[in-house]
Order: C-alpha cells, then structure tokens, then sequence
C-alpha cells in the first residue's frame, strides 16, 4: 500500500499503521520517561541508568503532538470551530479537571496510604492540591493550545506555506535554544532578546504542523536512513547533554529533540509504510493497544506511584534492568486499568 493509498484508507477507517505504531511507542516510552526520572536525585550508577533511558525518549511528546497534526490537517479534512471547541477542547478541559481532582484527592492520598501501611506505619495522611501529585497532566492545556490554532494551520497548509512556517520554527528554536543561546554571545540586549522567544514561534504548533507536513509526502530509502542516522545522533547529544549541563537538552523544543523526533516519525513512516511490508501481529497489537492509550497516558503515574515506593525501584547496579521491566509492568498494569475503566458507561468518557 502506498502513501496515497493510505491516505484513501485513513479517510475512511481513521487508522494508518506507521501512525499506530509511533503512538504504542510513544505512551511506552512516556513511561520510560516517568519511571527513569526519579533516578535524577541520586548518584552513581542509578543516575547514569535514569539518563540513558530518559535522553532515548524524549522524543514521545513531540510524536505524540504530530501524530495529532498528521489526523487534524490533512487537506481533506474539516473541523468547524463549533465542532472544535464543543467536541475536543472541552473534552479536554473535563478530562484535565476530573484527573486533577482524582490525582489531588483520591489517587495520590490513596497511594500514600498504602505505602503508609506497607511501611507499618498508621495511615493519617491527609492530601490537599498539588501539582507535583499530577505534573504529567500539563500535555493536556498544551494540547487544547495546540488545537485553538487548527484554523489558522490548516489556512498555512491549504496556501502551501507550511515549509517556510517549519523553517522559521526550526531556526527560532534553534537560534534561542537555552544552551545555545545565540543572543547572549551576539550581545543582544535582553528587551528584544524577549521580544523573540522561541515559545512565541508557536512553541508545539510546529510539531503539529510538521505531523501532517512529513505525514503528506512520501519518504525515500535515502531519507530514511539520513533520518534513522539524525535520531540516534539526536539521542546520543540528548544523553551528552543531560549529563554535562542538566535538564537543558532534554526540554521538548530543543533542537536535539526537535531532530530526534523528526527522525523517528520518518524513520518509522518508511519501515512500517513505504516498504509495504505485512505486519499482521503488530498490527493487532495496535489496534488493541490503541483504543486505551488515552487512558494509559492518565493513568499510569500512580502505579508509577505505589511501585516507586514499593521497593522495586533499586538505585543501585540492578538499576539498568528495574527501569525496563518495571516500565513494561506499569505499562501493562495501565492499559488493564484503561481498558476496564472504558467500558464502564459515562466513565469512558473520560478515560478513552
């Protein structure tokens, strides 16, 4: 099948394979992400294991936005703007409100007791608002953000503008990235150092529209493998750099991840759609996986919660084996608990 016919295809089933496959992927190494990161405080061998496997998927977040770019703006697709705001902004706003308040007052304090009480300790813990209960949820602010610009992407992808949009988005991140921060060498005083921030080129809209910009042409050999080679080197200055100067090269709109995740889309694009490959195990891995990744990504943060301190996170040597299993078992443990919670009437809404 080729890319037009895919096109064809995803108009009238909604689903093409490569796209299914990057976000299985991505909620995986959202995981990833959340797991490792908790080995950030310590030192030693833990902290170089919790470096590798978060520099390796920094690249989910920013898929996760194109995949939604390569859906939202494809040229023969149309969403009003009542259709927008009624039918996904507010979905999004509900699902924000209702996970903050289960993560607030239900989720975290429920997760405390156990620990409380594993620890033979009388359980009085009493939780109130707090952010850091909840810090993954920002994904979703950021996404209704995203989709209030739909108009005007789709207007920048109908009049063929969309590369030169890229271009600017990719020189403004690059030129102001924070380690690199071209203006401070350039002497450029800071009032129109300001007046240029990245975050002003759009911030993740540029994924958005660089989603359905790769999602629209078809990718060569060549191409894959120069994209496949840019992800790995993307990967490896990600690691270089969350070792030497901290959490700088790890933000979603750095230039290494900006290529990182490029890299990966087309990379992945090619294997699972060019070639023409069958994939049919893969394929209903998906399409089971797919219907609850949603619900994963909501989620998971509390079993990441009750494992982290329930002693199968060891910062130690073991370190390089406990982040990918215990990733692997919240991962599983999360899509049971989404796929149960989908089914439930009215809750589904909320979860899926």
């Amino acid at each position: 099948m080729d890319l037009r016919q895919e096109k064809q295809a995803l108009s009238h089933s909604g689903r093409v394979l490569y796209l299914d496959v990057l976000r299985c992927a991505a909620i995986f190494a959202v995981v990833v992400i959340h797991v490792s990161c908790d080995y950030d405080s310590h030192a030693g061998v833990s902290a170089y294991a919790g470096a590798l496997f978060n520099s390796l998927s920094r690249w989910c977040v920013p898929v996760f936005v194109m995949i939604s770019g390569a859906l939202f703006l494809q040229p023969d697709k149309t969403v009003s703007i009542r259709q927008l705001f009624f039918k996904y902004i507010l979905r999004l706003a509900a699902v924000y409100l209702v996970w903050v308040l289960l993560y607030s007052f239900a989720l975290y304090p429920l997760y405390r007791a156990i620990w409380l009480f594993a620890k033979g300790q009388p359980v009085c813990y009493v939780s109130f608002t707090r952010p850091e209960c909840y810090f993954h949820l920002w994904f979703l602010p950021m996404l209704m953000g995203v989709y209030i610009t739909i108009p005007v992407c789709q207007a920048i992808i109908k009049h063929g503008v969309a590369g030169y949009f890229l271009l600017v988005w990719a020189f403004f991140n690059l030129v102001l990235f924070d380690g690199l921060y071209v203006p401070k060498f350039l002497h450029i005083p800071y009032v129109f150092a300001g007046l240029i921030r990245p975050e002003m080129m759009t911030g993740y809209c540029g994924y958005f529209l660089l989603g359905a910009y790769l999602s629209q042409r078809e990718p060569t050999r060549r191409e894959a493998i120069m994209a496949g080679s840019a992800a790995v080197i993307a990967m490896l200055i990600t690691l270089a750099g969350k070792l030497v100067q901290g959490k700088v090269f790890h933000e979603y709109l750095s230039p290494n991840v900006m290529l990182m995740s490029a890299g990966v889309f087309v990379a992945t694009q090619y294997f699972f759609s060019v070639r023409g490959t069958e994939h049919k195990v893969l394929e209903r891995f998906t399409r089971a996986v797919r219907p609850d990744v949603f619900g994963i990504y909501l989620i998971h943060l509390f079993f990441i919660y009750l494992l982290n301190r329930g002693l199968l996170l060891p910062h130690n040597g073991w370190a390089w084996v406990a982040i990918p299993c215990v990733s692997l078992l919240v991962f599983m443990l999360s899509w049971l608990c989404a796929k149960v919670l989908r089914r439930i009437p009215y809750v589904g809404y909320f979860c899926g």
